[in-house]
């Protein structure tokens, strides 16, 4: 069976001017359950600039960390830790 679950976020969006905009996005979320416990965060800042009326380049920068602990009793569990970095570098497209 599978859920959405909701995550705790802030999106700030800035126009530097017309042509160019940065985006900083932060979303939070944990969980809780039975013997599960749980989080993941991701950060998120890019800059895109307008070339054209329906055309735009930019790049960001995305940081995502997922820690989950699995404890059935105290003497066994495991442990999965993720934690990536990646460079965007993108066009976009405007209809």
């Amino acid at each position: 069976m599978f859920a959405p679950l909701p995550s705790v976020g802030l999106l700030v969006k800035y126009n530097f001017t017309p042509r160019l905009v940065g985006q900083a996005r932060f979303d939070w979320f944990y969980v809780e359950f039975s013997q599960f416990k749980g989080f993941m965060t991701e950060l998120y800042l890019g800059l895109e600039y307008r070339l054209f009326k329906h055309f735009a380049v930019g790049a960001a920068f995305n940081r995502l960390d997922v820690d989950l602990n699995y404890e059935p009793d105290a003497s066994t569990g495991c442990q999965v830790r993720n934690d990536w970095n990646m460079l965007y570098l993108f066009g976009s497209l405007y209809f």
